[in-house]
C-alpha cells in the first residue's frame, strides 16, 4: 500500500525531531540555570536574557505556524525550530534554577507517563478525533475565561486549582489529537520535511506544557 510505505519514515522523523528539540531545551536550561546561580551572570542581566528569549519565542511560533501550513520550500521550518527549542530553554533555565531535582525529576517521569499515554490514544485511536478536539478547545477556552475572572475579582484558590485541573485536561486532550492529526497526514502520502518539523513542534509543544503543568502542580502542593 502505497500510504503504508511512507507512513513509518515520516512518523519516525517527526519523533527524531521533536527529540532533537527537547535535549537542546534540556541543555539551555540546564546550562543557563547553572550560569544563574553560580552568578556568573548576574540576575539583572539574566532578566533582560529571558525577556528577550520571551519575546523572539513568540515571533518564532507564529514563524513555526506559517512555514508549517504554507510553504513548500524543504526544510524552511527546520531553523526557526531549533532556535524556539534554544528559547524554551533558555526561560525554562529560571525554573530549572530554583527548582528541586528530585521535584523535576518526579515531573519529567510523570510526564513521559502522561504524554506516553495519550498519543498512544492519540496513534491507535480508529474513531474521529475531531470531537475530542472541539471537547479540548471547550475546556480550553473555559480556563482562559475562568482565568480572566479570577484576575479581575481576586486570586481564590479554589478556582485557582479547578482553572489548572480544567487547563491540563485540555492539554492532554490536545496531545492526543496532534499525535492522530501526525498519524493522518503521514498516512495521506504527502510529509515532506518541513511538515515532519511542525508536526515534531506541535508534539514538543505538548510535551513542555505538560512539563511546566507537572512542576506548577508539584510545587504548589509542596506549598
Amino acid at each position: 500500500d502505497h500510504r503504508d510505505l511512507h507512513s513509518f519514515p515520516t512518523r519516525r522523523s517527526s519523533d527524531l525531531w521533536m527529540a532533537l528539540a527537547l535535549l537542546i531545551t534540556a541543555l539551555f536550561a540546564i546550562g543557563g540555570s547553572v550560569l544563574l546561580t553560580s552568578g556568573f551572570i548576574p540576575a539583572d542581566t539574566y532578566l533582560y536574557i529571558l525577556i528577550g528569549a520571551s519575546v523572539v519565542q513568540l515571533i518564532l511560533l507564529f514563524v513555526i505556524q506559517a512555514t508549517g501550513l504554507l510553504s513548500k520550500k524543504q526544510g524552511s521550518a527546520i531553523v526557526p525550530f531549533i532556535f524556539y527549542a534554544i528559547c524554551t530553554g533558555v526561560l525554562m533555565s529560571a525554573i530549572v534554577a530554583f527548582t528541586e531535582v528530585k521535584t523535576l525529576l518526579y515531573a519529567l517521569g510523570a510526564t513521559f507517563i502522561c504524554f506516553g499515554s495519550m498519543a498512544l490514544v492519540g496513534y491507535f485511536s480508529k474513531a474521529n478525533m475531531k470531537l475530542v478536539y472541539l471537547i479540548a478547545m471547550g475546556l480550553g477556552i473555559g480556563a482562559l475565561s475562568l482565568s480572566l475572572f479570577n484576575w479581575i475579582f481576586g486570586v481564590n484558590e479554589t478556582l485557582y486549582w479547578i482553572i489548572s485541573y480544567v487547563f491540563f485536561a485540555f492539554i492532554l486532550l490536545i496531545t492526543s489529537v496532534d499525535v492522530w492529526r501526525m498519524k493522518k497526514m503521514s498516512e495521506s502520502g504527502y510529509y515532506d520535511t518541513n511538515l515532519a518539523v511542525f508536526c515534531a513542534f506541535q508534539i514538543y509543544y505538548d510535551f513542555i506544557m505538560i512539563f511546566l503543568r507537572i512542576v506548577q502542580f508539584i510545587g504548589r502542593n509542596k506549598d
